[in-house]
């Protein structure tokens, strides 16, 4: 009897039988388990949760690249657009600008001007406005000067209230011709080829056309607008 009874003290521990504390052990082994696994489908949803917000804050980051690049874009062809705009108008500005400052030879430009004529001699005729304006009776005055100075009789003649000279406009160089005979002296022709050159290279249009004048007359200049 006394065995018996030390064999019963012997299967407990703790003051719990040995089964109970086997069943604990198991039961803890399933649960740490189970746990495990929680754990482990915790850590995947996490990096899946993870990898999606990279992913979407990716597509957000491209996103605000493209509509970057895309107002980029829209700047720089409205700037564009806007430098074409002002050179078109700053172009404009100009030959406005052309258009209505008067005709000018400077006193250097008068003097090349002479000097390139005095080896057309004995050129005689005269020089006028169609019609007469404020600008066109200067520059009258400005021309007739070197043409002068180059040994070229020129007399200076009212102008008319109206036009006479439609086309060409400018300043019109006649040289003298019989227009019933082709023949004409070279050097009348060369003489105001020779001035419309200097003067279109100047900025200053001017036009050479044969014109029937009474002799010794060889040259008829006549101004007309711009």
């Amino acid at each position: 009897m006394a065995d018996a009874n030390n064999a019963s003290d012997h299967s407990l521990l703790w003051g719990y039988p040995l089964e109970f504390w086997d069943r604990l052990g198991i039961w803890a082994l399933v649960v740490g388990a189970v746990l495990g696994v929680v754990a482990l489908l915790l850590t995947a949803a996490s990096a899946y949760i993870l990898y999606r917000v990279a992913d979407e804050a990716q597509i957000a980051l491209k996103s605000g690249h493209d509509s970057a690049n895309e107002k980029i874009a829209v700047l720089t062809l409205e700037t564009a657009k806007a430098n074409e705009k002002a050179e078109q108008e700053r172009l404009e500005r100009i030959k406005l600008e052309i258009k209505i400052a008067p005709r000018l030879l400077t006193h250097q430009q008068q003097g090349a001007l002479t000097e390139r004529l005095k080896q057309f001699p004995n050129q005689r005729g005269f020089i006028t406005t169609s019609p007469m304006t404020t600008e066109s009776e200067w520059f009258m005055r400005v021309l007739t000067a070197p043409l002068k100075s180059a040994g070229w009789e020129i007399e200076m003649k009212p102008g008319t209230v109206e036009p006479t000279i439609l086309q060409p406009t400018g300043v019109v160089i006649g040289y003298a011709m019989d227009l019933t005979n082709p023949r004409v002296d070279p050097g009348r022709a060369q003489a105001g080829e020779a001035l419309a050159s200097f003067l279109n290279e100047h900025g200053i249009s001017a036009t050479v056309v044969p014109a029937r004048l009474p002799p010794p007359q060889t040259i008829a200049i006549t101004i007309t607008p711009k």
